[in-house]
């Protein structure tokens, strides 16, 4: 059974990845580019294959033998939509990785210099371990980092 998405969560979601394209806008094309890339060499890799047993491994049941050129340029072929689909998927990741680190970056500067805005009587009134706790990576309860990132996903 599927659920409907609510709109307004939605809405809100593509606003904060509107936010985090528009302050990380190169890190953003660079890590679509390489997802393109990926997507591309995958759509590559059917073809190539496809015509690697049209034209070399089909022929060469039938005459009993391959040639050496068919073969290299068969594996060169193969070789090369590989190299450049783990471009794809390396580029992907590293890139994403950066722009969400950059952001988290710029997020705890952000925080701290609004905490810099406050009045002195108004740090008095919080513990110190409450300010020192919030712009960090570790501000969970737990205590353990909250890592969202292109990582674990091929």
């Amino acid at each position: 059974m599927t659920e409907r998405v609510n709109p307004q969560i939605l809405r809100r979601g593509m606003g904060v990845l509107g936010v985090a394209v528009r302050t990380e806008p190169w890190m953003f094309a660079l890590s679509v580019a390489a997802s393109a890339l990926y997507g591309l060499m995958t759509v590559a890799s059917a073809w190539v294959l496809g015509r690697v047993t049209e034209d070399v491994i089909v022929p060469a049941f039938a005459e009993g033998r391959a040639e050496t050129g068919a073969l290299v340029g068969a594996a060169a072929a193969i070789i090369g939509v590989a190299v450049f689909k783990a471009i794809g998927v390396a580029g992907r990741r590293f890139w994403a990785g950066l722009m969400q680190y950059r952001l988290q970056a710029e997020y705890r500067r952000s925080v701290t210099r609004q905490y810099l805005k406050l009045p002195l009587s108004w740090h008095h009134r919080h513990p110190t371990g409450q300010l020192c706790r919030t712009p960090t990576p570790t501000s969970r309860p737990s205590g353990r980092r909250s890592r969202r990132c292109p990582w674990p996903s091929a």
